[in-house]
């Protein structure tokens, strides 16, 4: 299906782009045909123009597959949805197609009409502050869908797939206070909250430590959630 033959149903268009690193060219599809995660995305976004059944929201609060440089979005969404979030760069782009979802129709060109050149400045290598406001555009949109069970569940697993990379790379670097800073900003919140701690640095930690010490450190994790839960907050 071409993009002039569906322009009166789509209301964002994108396509497949050449990732130039280099003397390296690659598609941007290609990188999650690749991927142990993601592998699955780009066809069943190739068949969602024609199959209605896919649920292409639960696709993109898997993983951003749009490449924004290629994007042609309808007007009319900035005017009722309002224009890209400033707190949510560098995954603006991510947290506004989210905004548009679930009603806007995707239309996909499975074609590289566009060059997307990857060097040092490019803010996808700042792979800590990537992760931390695609956590904020997940977490954003979420809390429209704390009543649909299923919606929550795909975002609680999306939440937590970004949450374990990211306490993964901070240990690395030894950002300890920002792993701190990140794992009590979880207590205060629902149990969604609390579930991902619990399974994005809580358990890991405790795998390598060993599971005999699990039960102590979920009483001691308990507390510290009754604890906060109990501090008055200003509006």
């Amino acid at each position: 299906v071409s993009a002039e033959e569906t322009s009166n149903q789509i209301d964002i268009v994108f396509t497949d782009a050449v990732l130039v690193q280099g003397t390296s060219r690659r598609l941007y599809s290609q990188e999650f045909r690749q991927s142990r995660d993601f592998h699955d995305v780009p066809t069943k976004v190739e068949q969602s123009i024609d199959d209605a059944s896919i649920d292409v929201f639960e696709l993109l609060i898997r993983t951003d597959f749009l490449c924004a440089s290629s994007v042609m979005i309808h007007r009319a969404f900035f005017a009722a949805l309002g224009l890209f979030d400033r707190s949510a760069v560098p995954a603006d782009d991510y947290e506004m197609w989210l905004r548009c979802m679930p009603g806007a129709k995707l239309g996909y060109v499975n074609e590289p009409l566009i060059e997307y050149l990857l060097h040092e400045r490019n803010y996808s290598h700042d792979y800590i502050r990537m992760r931390e406001k695609i956590i904020y555009a997940l977490s954003k949109t979420r809390q429209k869908y704390l009543g649909d069970k299923r919606r929550s569940r795909q975002f609680e697993r999306s939440l937590l797939f970004h949450y374990r990379f990211l306490f993964q790379k901070l240990r690395e670097e030894r950002q300890y206070a920002s792993v701190l800073h990140h794992a009590l900003s979880l207590l205060p919140k629902d149990r969604g909250g609390f579930r991902l701690l619990l399974r994005a640095l809580c358990i890991p930690y405790l795998q390598q430590w060993g599971l005999q010490r699990f039960p102590r450190v979920y009483r001691v994790l308990r507390a510290m959630k009754k604890t906060y839960a109990a501090v008055p907050r200003s509006n």
